[in-house]
């Protein structure tokens, strides 16, 4: 799933983990950065695991990806409305080069992969 907007995009995706565990990741790519498409979260110019940069949601993601946890399809399920609703609200928000500027100066982004050049970019728009 991807979400191009003013001057980023974002894109979604899951990766298996350790035994049945699956994890949501979630990357950012900024266009004076330089990028056509994301055709792999990892080569985002900054990428993360959705609970970490919800926190608040960390339980019910974790487990929606648990496939091993008899709670799963409910935890799923719950989490489905969640990525229709508040959380991928917010991430479309992020489609947005100064909504990512302004929540990576307020250190929204600190758990998980930011490239030196978006440091480097962001630092000096300050």
């Amino acid at each position: 799933m991807c979400f191009s907007g003013n001057g980023a995009k974002v894109a979604i995706g899951v990766e298996k983990g350790f035994g049945q565990q699956w994890f949501v990741n979630v990357g950012f790519c900024i266009d004076r950065i330089g990028t056509d498409e994301i055709s792999r979260i990892e080569q985002s110019h900054m990428y993360f695991r959705l609970d970490r940069l919800f926190a608040q949601h960390r339980e019910l993601i974790v487990g929606a990806g648990a496939l091993d946890d008899m709670g799963q399809p409910r935890e799923y399920e719950v989490f489905l409305g969640l990525l229709a609703s508040e959380v991928g609200e917010e991430l479309k928000r992020f489609a947005n080069e100064q909504a990512i500027a302004d929540a990576y100066r307020a250190g929204r982004f600190r758990e998980g992969l930011v490239t030196k050049s978006v440091r480097d970019l962001l630092s000096s728009s300050a």
